[in-house]
């Protein structure tokens, strides 16, 4: 990587663009497709878990209420790979302790990349999750602990992939004037939604043409390395380090970030972050899109599976589609954000609450409009898809206020929300066992109910106390420095 810095240090900078991009869209494209490695990776297990065993819900929900009188769903396809008898409860205890890896990855990984910068974290992490799933596969064919090893192996993926979107966080901050924040953040943040459409729509077709499970981690995994190559040589963390970047956008990332973000290391003001009204805003309302988010991964395809009666490879394929659609938005909406912004027709708070509402509430809504078109296939795929869509909202409402309190600390900032935000990746799973036991309607009105609530608290929470302006705290030192010079 030095041999490469050397050749192309940032010294020399371009008089005149060598490329058609900016640099700092570049640097968003990079980010970009690595957000798409990783989470590929993260999202795939739950598919490949389902080939790996014998799914307990195919047998339970075999014998509950028929809900929908369309054809019943085939079992699942048969593959030539070994296959384990895991129960559902080891199953559960499985994807946990990816859960339970990712949430303690999120602290560490948001603070050593604000303090060493986030480049050398997000390619640590890439690094690690590389190696980690390549050995998954060749762990459970000659390891005689099985389950046991798989859950040790899960919590460490877990916890580098913890790392990723509080290293990107860091990243952005250094690379995303005010006026840029929404589109550069849209590239980037699209890609967990290409993601999702990559593994439904991959994962189940390479496990049938390759007949085995363990064919999905050396896919997604050589993607992953691939992308690593690249990051290596032309990613940077901040654009004072920039390969790429002209004088004249230098000049202008100066003139917009110089005052706001730090290339040196600067003291976490802990305290001050702990009493700040507004980051307990964004960590509601962070916790209530990932409540949904995870609602809409889980519940979704289930419920075109169970209800709806669409068999495995269709319900996956029909829940992936709408977030193509909802990648798309997330980039729109980060341009039509801009737009309202720089042209001074709306603040940064009100844009950040306006979308955060149609983020939250929207999909809430339709979600819950679901079960009560019965068993109108279309008039529920409709729901969804809108539903799933409108969660687009959310990334330039939510999300991006991460890079709006305290550009200088937005990668731990980002690790504590997402921390914090991937608590419901436990609790969804568990909620929706409870609930639905008969698969009936009245039992999933129940359940999308219950989420709706939960949305619209955490909505509101953040309409009253959320803001878009940068806190004093953003600069701890001189706050600091300032107080010192009143008192005296």
């Amino acid at each position: 990587m030095q041999f490469f810095n050397k050749i192309l240090r940032p010294s020399h900078r371009f008089k005149y663009r060598v490329c058609v991009l900016p640099q700092r869209y570049i640097m968003a494209l990079l980010l970009s497709c690595g957000v798409l490695a990783l989470f590929t990776i993260r999202v795939s297990f739950q598919v490949v878990l389902f080939h790996m065993v014998v799914p307990p819900k195919i047998i339970r929900f075999a014998n509950a209420t028929i809900t929908c009188k369309y054809s019943e769903p085939p079992t699942p396809p048969i593959t030539t790979a070994k296959k384990y008898d895991w129960s559902e409860s080891h199953q559960v205890h499985i994807l946990q302790a990816f859960f339970l890896g990712y949430f303690l990855g999120h602290f560490p990984g948001g603070y050593l990349s604000d303090r060493y910068g986030g480049k050398i974290v997000l390619s640590c992490c890439t690094f690690a999750t590389i190696i980690l799933t390549i050995l998954t596969p060749v762990i459970l064919s000659s390891s005689s602990m099985d389950y046991y090893t798989l859950i040790g192996v899960q919590a460490l993926t877990g916890f580098s992939t913890g790392m990723l979107f509080p290293s990107v966080h860091s990243i952005l901050a250094h690379w995303t004037p005010a006026c840029d924040r929404g589109k550069l953040s849209g590239i980037v943040f699209c890609a967990a939604q290409f993601g999702v459409v990559l593994n439904d729509a991959v994962s189940f077709s390479f496990i049938l043409h390759t007949e085995a499970w363990s064919s999905v981690f050396y896919l997604y995994s050589s993607i992953a390395a691939i992308w690593l190559v690249v990051w290596l040589i032309f990613g940077q963390a901040t654009y004072r380090h920039g390969i790429l970047s002209t004088q004249e956008e230098n000049a202008y990332l100066d003139r917009n970030l110089a005052d706001l973000v730090s290339d040196n290391y600067r003291k976490v003001p802990w305290k001050k972050m702990f009493f700040s009204i507004p980051l307990w805003a964004l960590i509601v309302s962070h916790f209530g899109h990932m409540w949904i988010w995870h609602v809409l991964i889980l519940d979704v395809p289930e419920y075109l599976m169970y209800v709806l009666r669409y068999n495995m490879r269709n319900s996956y394929f029909l829940a992936a589609l709408p977030y193509s659609m909802l990648a798309v938005l997330t980039i729109s909406n980060g341009f039509f954000m801009d737009y309202l912004i720089n042209n001074k027709l709306v603040k940064i708070t009100t844009s950040r609450k306006v979308f955060t509402t149609f983020g939250a509430v929207g999909p809430a809504i339709f979600l819950a409009a679901v079960p009560f078109v019965h068993c109108s296939r279309e008039a529920a795929i409709i729901l969804f898809a809108v539903g799933i869509s409108m969660t687009s909202f959310y990334y330039t409402g939510t999300r991006i206020n991460t890079l709006d309190l305290a550009p200088n600390y937005s990668g731990t900032i980002m690790g504590i929300v997402n921390g914090i935000g991937a608590i419901p990746g436990v609790i969804v799973p568990h909620i929706e066992d409870d609930l639905i036991i008969n698969n009936t309607f009245n039992e999933w009105k129940a359940l999308f109910w219950l989420h709706f609530f939960i949305l619209l608290c955490t909505c509101i929470f953040f309409i009253s106390f959320g803001s878009g302006e940068v806190q004093p705290w953003n600069d701890y030192e001189l706050e600091n420095r300032l107080a010192h010079i009143d008192a005296s």
